[in-house]
């Protein structure tokens, strides 16, 4: 099933990178990233309040609430804005790994049947989609 696959690729993809961003130092954070106006730190952070915001969007998918709207979004990349680098490297491990963890754990029904609307998306994206964002 792609949305297995899409999952575990996440997993894969996180687990690398987590790797990499646990053994770096403020040098390493304040490095310029493959974005050249961007450093390395604002890179993780705009993953991780992108891993952040992804979560709630799917919680609520999930669950059939209503999805958190521009505010809630505004809210985090603030927060996130206003973090050190250090804090911006070590909270992009923590977001991003709630998210995967979140996707690993959802049953084969959800993992078929949950459909998200994302503003970005004319319609509702399943599991496998959201992962590929």
């Amino acid at each position: 099933m792609l949305t297995d696959r899409t999952i575990a690729a996440l997993r894969m993809n996180h687990d690398d990178l987590a790797q990499r961003v646990q053994t770096y130092d403020e040098d390493d954070l304040a490095r310029t990233s493959g974005a050249a106006e961007w450093d390395v730190a604002q890179v993780l952070g705009h993953l991780g309040s992108g891993a952040e915001i992804m979560l709630a969007t799917l919680r609520a998918g999930v669950a059939g609430d209503e999805l958190p709207g521009q505010e809630f979004t505004q809210s985090v990349w603030d927060r996130w804005n206003a973090m050190t680098r250090r804090q911006k490297g070590e909270g992009f491990l923590r977001a991003n790994e709630q998210l995967v963890s979140a996707y690993e754990r959802l049953d084969t029904d959800a993992r078929r049947d949950v459909r998200v609307p994302l503003p970005f998306l004319p319609s509702p994206a399943d599991v496998g989609s959201q992962g590929c964002s």
